[in-house]
């Protein structure tokens, strides 16, 4: 996905669901009765494991190779602002 495609899945996914996919203060990937949080909606169901909870966006990309995440994190997010 693109960074754009990215933005839209998430912010369509959010928008739609109307609730907050939380445990207290803690936003989940996947939570109660099928919420998800922001970045949860582009974390794909096949790759989706409950181990990632309580873990960031940049750790799990990395650890869990999530394919729809990874060129458009990098591209966004790793490459230096300002050279």
């Amino acid at each position: 996905m693109t960074a754009q495609e990215i933005f839209d899945k998430a912010a369509v996914g959010i928008l739609t669901q109307k609730e907050k996919s939380i445990n207290g203060l803690t936003c989940l990937y996947r939570g109660f009765n099928g919420k998800k949080c922001a970045a949860g909606f582009c974390i794909d169901d096949s790759e989706y494991k409950p181990e990632m909870e309580r873990n960031n966006i940049s750790s799990i990309i990395g650890k869990y190779k999530l394919q729809n995440l990874i060129g458009p994190y990098r591209s966004s997010y790793m490459s230096p602002r300002n050279p």
